[in-house]
Order: C-alpha cells, then structure tokens, then sequence
C-alpha cells in the first residue's frame, strides 16, 4: 500500500526517481541583484532515489518496527520475480536483524501501510511504506540492528540509509493520549532568504521571518528527531474582516531555499521538528499578515495516525528591533545599510500608490536619500517623490522646484532604457503640477516662471551631444508641450533650438505650438522639396481673417517645394493681394497649376484683375479640356467680352484642329450677341 505525502517537492522527487537511480539537472541561471553578480549562473542538482530506511535512534516500546520507504521502481524490481503483480509482497530475507546484547539474528516481520486518510485526506503519494522489525516485537532495553542485505550497490544513492540502529526504551508512546501542537521560537526578524528561482539555483529576498517548532507532551519528546511532520498554512490579512480559515484555506507549507533542496519526508530544511513562517516586507503596508498554522504529527514506527494540531495564530507586526511595514522599515533598512533592501522598497514606493496621509512620512526621508551613493537608490528615491507629490494635497512650491530638479538631473545621468521611465515620470509630474484642474499646485506667474525654467533646463540637456537620443523619446517631447503651453518665452527658445536641430518631432512640435509664427515657415522651408513636414497642413489650415504675413506665402510659392505645397500657397495668395504685379508674374509663372485655377475660378468677379496674366495660359498647348476649363473661368469671373474674344482669338491659333474648330464658333457666337 502507499503512505501518502503533503509535500510538492516530494512528488516531484518521486517522479523523477522513476526515470534514473539519480537526476543531474543543470539550471542556466541569469545573475540577479540579489545573490549573483555574475552574468549567469550554472545550477547543477544531483537528486537522490526517495528508498531507505526513514529514522534511527530511539523508539518507545510499543514500536512496531522501523519505517522502510521504498520508491516504485525500487519495490517493483524487488518483487518482481512474483507472479501476482497485484499481491507482491517483500521478502523477509531481504533484511537482517539482529540483537545487540545476544549477537544473533532475528527473523524479520514486514508490514505495509499508510496514514488513516480520514484524518489527512489530502495527503496522496506513490512511496511504498513499511514496517521493518523482529519476529516477536521488540524487546525492552534492547538494541537492534537492522539493514538491507547487500544493498550497498544499488543503495549508493538513496537519500535515507540503507541500516539503522534502534534502542528501544522501557516507556511506551501512545499518540492518542498525548498532545501535539506549534509554537513560536524567539521573535520575528528581517533575513534574506533564499528561494527556488526558474533560470537560477535560488533568488534571495528579505522576508519577515518567524521560526516555529513543533511541541508535545513528555512522553514524546524522547523521539521528537524520529517523528514526522507535515504543515499547513492560511494567510489573512489582519485588517480584513473575515472569520477564523475554515478547512479549505488551508494549503501544505514546506519551505524551500533552492531549487536543489530535497527535504526529508516529514521534515523540514532546519530540522525535522523545526520549520520556519515567513510574509513579505512593504512599505506600502501599515502592518503586515496574520498567518495560521496547523500540523499534522506522527511517529510511524508505533502509529498509523497522523494528529492534527491545533490551529496555531502568527501575527507579523514592527517590533523596537524589527520592523517590515510601513516608514520604519524604510529607516530601519538606512540605518542598518542593506543596499538591496533600500533600492527594493524605494522602487516598490515609486511604482505603487501610497494610503492616503503616508506620503509626507516618506517625502523627507527620500530627499534625503535623492544624493544617496548608490546610482539605483538615487533613482528610484527621486520616482517616489515625483509619485508622492502628486498624491498630496497641498505642496510647497520649493518641493516642486526641487524634485522638478532632481529629475533633470536622473535623466541628464541615465542612458536610454532607464529615462523611457524618467521621462514618463517627469511628465507626469509636470502635467500635476501645471495642468490637472483639481491639483495643479502653481497659478499665473510662478506657472509661467516654473514652465519657462524648467524647459530651458530640458533643452539644455537634450542639446548635449551625449543626450541627442532625447529628442526622440516622446514623454520628453510631451513634457515640452505641456511646459511651452504655459511659456511664450519657452516656445520661442524651442523655435531657436529647431532652427538649429531640425529634428522630425520637434518640427511636428513647434508647428502644433506656433503656427503662425513666420519663423516656422522659414524653418520649414529650409527642408529640401518634398521632405517639408508640415508646412502643407499650415497652409490648408490658414483662412483669409489670419494676419499671416504674405510675404511668407511668397517665400513658399516661389520656393523648390512640391508641387502640392506651392499650389497651395498660390491659391491663397491669389485669394489676398491678386492685383500685385509679384503676385501676377507667379501666376503666369504657375498657371498649369490646378490649384491655381481652381482659387480663380472660386473668386468669381474678384478675380478680374488676373485677367490679362490669365490669358496668356491660352497661348499654351491646350487640348478640348483644358480649352473647355479656361473658358469655364473666364465666365465664372466675369470676363469681359472683350477678354472673352481675345481668348477665342489665340485660342483658333492652336495646333488642335478641335480646339481650333471650338474657338472659332465662339467667336461666331460672341459676334452675333454684340451686333
């Protein structure tokens, strides 16, 4: 029969012990800021067959013998000559056992069996259990030998022994009669500890630990080493209103410290009767778990029971020496210099909100920590007091001035991957402190005078060589626009500077900010033809009631644009000053342009005195569209019938008999309304 286990290690030892006598697995593992500085770590775990036999020692006298733990494999090949696979059974003389005071050997009893699943049902598992003793009983006072026959060989790498000695005492032990519980041992305190990692050995990180001991009545404390015992653990939070863990919140514990650990069954990495609790430390929290234990004990050499234990209550709070919660692990962590533990719960502050009224207990100690050694304390330091400020209510304007600077000074410090993060925080921390209705915490003149420092701080950096790359980091270029919609001064300095460093989003950013401005029209224009951004949707943009000068609508029209630009800035031209002899040469100049035409033809009678520049187009190689078209707008502006004979006339001069034969019978037309 199978004894059944409570630990995941355990089955999963189990399972691999069916594939190999031993497992050698080799864990790659990245460094971390934990335990490892190096750029990867090998891992490599040599896991022993779960077969041998489980205690040594001393046993009350109403032992029944001791625990043989056999693997599936191990039992299947040790009865593997029988017939009946269903009936396999060990073979007494596969042990000896002998008696120490006689110097002889006994006979051996065996027996299989497995815990009262009623009292531990969710204890499952594939082991074979046994009981290994003397024909007879064990003898008070009495000491025994007991070991596989020739099993050095196959049992080179079991995890248990494959002999045992066992002193047997003149007192019995009966579990049902005595009384098992868990207790606390010495207080809580801060530790690294260590953890199973995928890609790693282990991951150390600080934890609130509480070691706790199993404890039982006198008549078992002789065999607390030979005992078993298996925990469970539920966590509630002691700020929840909720009821005492019923039976379903509890789930087995078994602390672990690397992925190579391979805990004896029923016991634990310290001892077998020792275990250890633990909960993780934040700052963001005012007190941390309440955690409930409960075990389940047995000492298998005499009983098939496994006792439960009364439910054991472990709170976590700060104490004078330890603390894990709230600020004062925060000051705790400085005053005992761990490095990891302050860089840990500055970026845990800097990437989670805070209760409300916590901030201003942090807010002094993080400046002080803002010129701290140790480059990722400095950083994560400055993020936590941009998150914190926005939180509060009321805000000095010097703090603001301050984090304002300590965040130009991150970013001027960082590379690339780290101010994507410095750059979102800072302008979000901008858009707080100049933006949000509800708790911008400048007004009129400090905003503007805020705005305009800390642009021009921001441009300075970005104009740096080594800082180029920000330029195209967007949060910076967001950061910028919010700063210059409360900074005319600022708005012209970023004009001065993309005169300069034409960059693609900052031409996008100066046209969103001053699209009127002359000098962005001249910025623009000095982009070689088709590569201007932006200048075309300034130009549809423009309407007739903006004061735009129109010198700058000549600079473009008369400019190596494209042809859809200069169209453009043709059609508004012709809409503002058509009767100006540079505006008339352009139109001759640019007379196949649709754009051109189209604005004509719009202007109706305005548009009359282009005539005469207008019909020169018709001494140009036309076909019956084109023809057809001139004359259209000729008609649209109210052209003379004069204008409109001397079109016909160049008109039947043409090359397109077509066009010929169409003029020629406007002409008829147009002479015989005038007689």
């Amino acid at each position: 029969m199978h004894l059944p286990h409570l630990s995941y290690a355990y089955s999963v030892r189990k399972l691999k012990s069916q594939f190999s006598r031993y497992l050698t697995i080799f864990l790659v593992g990245l460094g971390t800021n934990y335990l490892f500085t190096d750029a990867a770590q090998a891992c490599s775990c040599l896991f022993q067959e779960e077969s041998g036999f489980l205690h040594g020692g001393r046993l009350p006298s109403n032992a029944r013998g001791v625990v043989l733990i056999l693997s599936e494999d191990r039992f299947l090949e040790l009865t593997s000559g029988q017939e009946n696979a269903s009936l396999r059974s060990l073979a007494p003389d596969l042990f000896a056992i002998s008696n120490h005071e006689k110097n002889e050997e006994i006979k051996a009893v065996i027996e299989e069996f497995h815990p009262k699943p009623e009292r531990n049902a969710q204890i499952q598992g594939q082991s074979h259990f046994f009981r290994i003793g003397p024909a007879g009983g064990f003898q008070k006072g009495v000491k025994y030998s007991i070991k596989f026959r020739n099993a050095n060989e196959r049992s080179r790498h079991w995890l248990y022994p494959n002999q045992v000695e066992v002193t047997i005492d003149e007192n019995e032990a009966h579990a049902d009669k005595a009384e098992f519980w868990i207790d606390k041992q010495d207080f809580a305190r801060v530790r690294m500890l260590s953890f199973p990692q995928s890609g790693s050995c282990s991951r150390g990180s600080y934890m609130f630990v509480q070691n706790v001991r199993y404890q039982m009545s006198d008549a078992f404390r002789p065999y607390l080493d030979s005992m078993v015992y298996f925990t469970q653990k539920s966590s509630l939070f002691a700020e929840a209103d909720v009821a005492p863990p019923g039976e379903k919140d509890f789930f087995p514990h078994s602390y672990r410290s690397n992925n190579c650990s391979q805990i004896r069954y029923g016991s634990s990495e310290s001892v077998s009767s020792k275990d250890i609790v633990y909960a993780h430390c934040s700052a963001l929290s005012e007190h941390g778990p309440t955690i409930y234990l409960r075990g389940y004990v047995g000492l298998l050499e005499a009983d098939d029971v496994l006792h439960e234990t009364p439910v054991k209550e472990i709170q976590f709070k700060n104490t004078a020496n330890e603390a894990c919660y709230g600020v004062e692990y925060l000051r705790q962590s400085i005053a005992k210099e761990r490095r990891e533990l302050i860089t840990d719960i500055t970026e845990e502050l800097a990437s989670k909100p805070l209760r409300d009224g916590d901030a201003q207990q942090f807010i002094p100690i993080l400046f002080n920590l803002s010129d701290h050694d140790d480059p990722a304390i400095r950083q994560y330091s400055v993020l936590a007091l941009s998150s914190m400020l926005r939180q509060l209510k009321t805000v000095e304007s010097q703090q603001i001035r301050e984090v304002s600077r300590l965040l130009l000074v991150q970013i001027k410090q960082k590379q690339r991957p780290t101010n994507v993060i410095l750059g979102s925080a800072l302008k979000s921390f901008v858009s707080y402190v100049l933006e949000d209705p509800h708790t911008g915490k400048l007004a009129g003149r400090m905003n503007a005078e805020f705005a305009g420092w800390m642009g021009k701080e921001l441009l300075s950096i970005i104009a740096s060589s080594e800082h180029e790359y920000l330029a195209q980091n967007e949060y910076i270029i967001q950061t910028l626009k919010i700063l210059a919609g409360h900074s005319k001064e600022l708005t012209s300095s970023l004009i001065s500077y993309v005169n300069l460093h034409p960059e693609r989003d900052f031409l996008k950013l100066i046209i969103e900010l001053a699209p009127q401005d002359k000098r962005v029209f001249q910025i623009l224009l000095k982009k070689n033809n088709s590569g201007i951004y932006g200048i075309e949707t300034l130009l549809e943009n423009m309407t007739l009631d903006q004061r735009t000068d129109t010198a700058i609508l000549f600079d473009v029209a008369e400019s190596p644009v494209s042809g859809k630009i200069r169209g453009t800035a043709i059609s508004l031209l012709i809409q503002r000053n058509i009767s100006s002899p540079r505006m008339l040469n352009l139109l001759l100049e640019n007379m196949g342009r649709m754009e051109a035409l189209t604005a004509l033809r719009a202007m109706g009678v305005k548009a009359k005195p282009a005539v005469p520049v207008f019909l020169s187009f018709f001494k140009t190689k036309l076909d019956v569209s084109k023809y057809n078209l001139l004359v259209d707008i000729l008609k649209d502006i109210h052209a003379d019938s004069s204008d409109l004979k001397d079109g016909y006339l160049i008109a039947s001069q043409s090359d397109d008999k077509e066009v010929v034969e169409l003029a020629s019978k406007a002409l008829a037309e147009l002479k015989s309304k005038t007689k």
